[in-house]
């Protein structure tokens, strides 16, 4: 759970410092109405009794609205800066220092917060990222090898701005079957997506077991270094 919640917040938190503080002090979360839920389940993740705020949102269209929730705690942002999530974060982060057996909870975790599931005009799933070069080269490789191609989502060659996607609908459910099942934390609309996707296609593809798609991998890692 711990893994989960810094790949979110990753992705879609943030710190800062306010009231004269000399050190960040702030976390906070911007998050779209509809995933209200998910911040009730943030605070109880860090036991904080901080209120979620509704504010109008900037830059997301007019009349959209966004549901804040801002945790002050000097202890947590010196926690998360100790592990990589930084000020500014957005072109800096890089792959988390963690333990192995959790890359699968932290990149779930940064999904949901920076990643998209959805459905294209043929009915085929597609799974996309965006993020630093440094993160995405990590997800790409520790989900696929390394087979997909990074693309540059500024024209300014000094901005890290990247997007990575997946394709290949039963590679796709298999990622999918990999990153929830038997997760204790997600965002529901995002889950939503997945369970819709399982239903869709599981006629198509039988399901794998994790080991079965670590297997595959190194199978596939092995036949690359041949």
């Amino acid at each position: 759970e711990k893994a989960y919640w810094l790949g979110f917040i990753a992705a879609d938190g943030g710190i800062s410092k306010t009231g004269g503080h000399k050190n960040y002090n702030v976390l906070s979360f911007n998050l779209n109405e509809r995933d209200i839920s998910h911040l009730y389940k943030i605070k109880k993740a860090l036991g904080s009794s901080a209120k979620i705020n509704q504010v109008k949102g900037v830059g997301f269209g007019k009349g959209t609205f966004l549901s804040e929730l801002r945790i002050n705690s000097e202890k947590i942002c010196k926690d998360l800066i100790n592990q990589g999530i930084l000020p500014k974060k957005s072109l800096l982060l890089k792959p988390p220092q963690i333990d192995i057996a959790f890359y699968k909870d932290w990149i779930r975790g940064y999904l949901d917060g920076d990643g998209s599931i959805c459905f294209n005009k043929n009915g085929n799933i597609q799974i996309s990222f965006v993020g630093t070069k440094e993160v995405l080269t990590f997800i790409d490789e520790y989900l696929s090898t390394g087979k997909h191609k990074l693309s540059k989502r500024n024209l300014d060659s000094d901005k890290n701005n990247w997007s990575l996607g997946f394709g290949g609908t039963k590679s796709i459910i298999n990622i999918l079957h990999f990153l929830y099942d038997n997760s204790s934390v997600y965002l529901d609309r995002k889950y939503e997506k997945v369970l819709k996707a399982y239903s869709r296609f599981e006629k198509q593809f039988s399901k794998v077991s994790e080991g079965e798609l670590l297997e595959s991998r190194k199978d596939e890692q092995t036949e690359t270094d041949i």
